[in-house]
């Protein structure tokens, strides 16, 4: 029985070239996959992030430009009103003044506060809610509020605008949400009646009640 031999072959020169250029551009191929590849996608997901969250800062940016304008509206639209302070119950008269104001949005939403008395002037607060189909119009309700022909207050005043972008060139066509309190002020000099009304607690009468509790 022949035995058989084996052969001891040693790689040519030119084959270990081949060899080290095939292992050099598996370790790149690999490299690529699992180093560079994925720190690409992780950069690429950094900078959509920060794109997305500059935008968001130009848009929150944006909303308080027109919420500063909307302010100054009011701010200017209640300088020396000198609109009547109704006699205490006013609120058939308040409703349907705002009736007509707000008409003229999309949609409203009112929620009147029991009135609360203070000495002889009667608070009415009321949450207004509204929608516009753009800012003008939005700002020009607002503008109607502040002229209203009851004697009232503006306070708490947000707005939005609905679909804007920090590549929005006009709020044209653009929906404008606005939320505000609005404050009546009634007297009860000359009225004939005070049922509803809630008395105003100060701080003293509060603080009596607990020490006589005590």
């Amino acid at each position: 029985m022949k035995k058989m031999k084996l052969v001891d072959r040693r790689l040519s020169t030119r084959e270990k070239v081949l060899v080290s250029g095939l292992v050099v551009l598996v370790v790149l191929i690999a490299w690529y996959f699992l180093i560079y590849n994925t720190t690409g996608n992780a950069i690429r997901a950094y900078r959509s992030q920060l794109s997305t969250l500059q935008e968001e800062i130009d848009v929150q940016e944006m909303q308080a430009v027109q919420l500063a304008k909307m302010k100054k509206v009011v701010e200017e639209g209640q300088k020396g009103n000198v609109s009547e302070i109704a006699v205490y119950n006013n609120l058939k008269s308040e409703v349907k003044a705002l009736d007509d104001i707000l008409g003229k949005a999309e949609t409203y939403n009112l929620t009147f506060a029991d009135p609360v008395l203070s000495g002889t002037t009667v608070r009415r607060v009321v949450s207004v809610s509204f929608t516009a189909t753009d800012y003008d119009k939005a700002a020009a309700i607002v503008q109607d509020l502040t002229e209203c022909e009851y004697r009232s207050l503006i306070t708490d005043l947000s707005v939005n605008v609905a679909g804007l972008s920090s590549y929005s060139s006009s709020l044209s066509g653009a929906s404008c949400s606005v939320s505000l309190t609005l404050t009546f002020y009634e007297t009860t000099v000359g009225a004939e009646s005070t049922k509803g009304l809630i008395q105003e607690t100060t701080t003293t009468e509060s603080s009596d009640e607990d020490s006589t509790e005590n």
